[in-house]
């Protein structure tokens, strides 16, 4: 156990099997992660010259995640003595009027990842981050500012793979998603933390 941890490129190879030999053309080797941290980090060590990508489903679910926190994090500000069993009936309904809203504005983020939309993707993305912010549109309360700040950092910080990949998509097909990620991943991410806790044991030998 402690070899495997010790070298978790050689467990990565291990697992994808001896078949994997991604083509060694520029911009044809690739590999599809998700949103995890250490990771790409594992594969970059195992395979050189890797291209990371974004698995789009993961991407869908982080947007979906943001979307769902904003409306559990809805706030009320009520008349002092107004009863618990009110403030629940009008947080929830103040909560299912923002829903509509979002609901609106997270399909727009969510088209931009759909087959067909690679060419407008990124007009998708800017005109659903300008939606958020137009008090028309939805109701700027605190929770759908913080909704806006998340989403914002989150294309700021992932945009340039995206950008890659929606356009390689259009142009020559690129695949975007793979339904092997999430078995794969949960064997890495495993070994990952145990890796961690390793690093500062005095009893661990490192080379």
């Amino acid at each position: 156990m402690r070899n495997q941890i010790r070298d978790l490129g050689t467990l990565f190879k291990d697992v994808v099997g001896k078949g994997f030999h991604p083509p060694l053309q520029d911009l044809r080797q690739y590999f599809l992660s998700d949103f995890d941290v250490h990771f790409p980090k594992i594969v970059c060590q195992a395979i050189d010259g890797i291209r990371l990508l974004k698995d789009f489903v993961h991407a869908e679910r982080i947007i979906g995640r943001y979307f769902e926190a904003a409306l559990r994090q809805v706030t009320l500000q009520v008349p002092k003595g107004t009863s618990l069993k009110e403030r629940q009936k009008q947080r929830d309904l103040k909560r299912r009027l923002l829903r509509k809203r979002l609901e609106l504005v997270r399909a727009l983020f969510l088209k931009a990842f759909q087959p067909g939309y690679e060419s407008v993707a990124l007009l998708y993305i800017e005109g659903a981050l300008a939606r958020l912010q137009d008090p028309q549109i939805v109701i700027q309360t605190e929770s759908v500012c913080s909704l806006h700040k998340q989403l914002t950092k989150f294309f700021a910080k992932h945009g340039s793979p995206l950008e890659f990949q929606f356009e390689q998509k259009a142009l020559v097909g690129l695949v975007c998603t793979s339904n092997l990620l999430e078995s794969k991943n949960s064997i890495f991410k495993l070994f990952a933390r145990m890796a961690q806790s390793f690093q500062r044991s005095e009893t661990c030998d490192w080379p």
